[in-house]
């Protein structure tokens, strides 16, 4: 399990994953990382076979855009931005429920076939989007509106 992300954005919160990842040594490898460039980033997601999003406040998710594009299905909280981000390509739980995070990520492990469904869908998804697409999108806005 690797747990990636920018300690500064919620210090309290990164504070307690470290110490619930220190209570679970035994349970398997568990790193914590942060800062990654983009070709250390991109290579995570290369070697990730599920991306997870449990994050309850969320803007436009870029990490679950760029985790599709990499061809790595993710399971996500069922909220209204995390559903335009991720779309089909995202398997969504609406709860906290451990069982129901456990059977999604269980079923994306070891399903080759779900998986394989998931990560296409995710990957024609993620082709939807692009800095050039964003910035046609703008210069077509900005044009209606002169």
């Amino acid at each position: 399990l690797r747990l990636i992300g920018d300690p500064r954005v919620a210090p309290n919160h990164a504070r307690a994953i470290a110490a619930q990842v220190a209570a679970c040594r035994g349970l398997g490898t568990i790193t914590v990382e942060s800062r990654l460039d983009l070709s250390a980033l991109v290579a995570a997601y290369w070697r990730a076979r599920v991306l997870l999003m449990p994050s309850e406040r969320e803007s436009f998710c870029m990490p679950l855009l760029e985790a599709q594009a990499c061809g790595v299905p993710a399971v996500a909280r069922d909220s209204s931005v995390l559903r335009d981000t991720g779309g089909d390509g995202t398997t969504f739980i609406g709860d906290d429920d451990p069982s129901r995070w456990r059977d999604a990520l269980q079923t994306l492990l070891e399903d080759d076939v779900v998986h394989a469904t998931a990560r296409a869908t995710g990957i024609s998804h993620a082709a939807g989007y692009g800095w050039d697409k964003t910035a046609e999108k703008i210069r077509e806005a900005l044009v209606r509106a002169l």
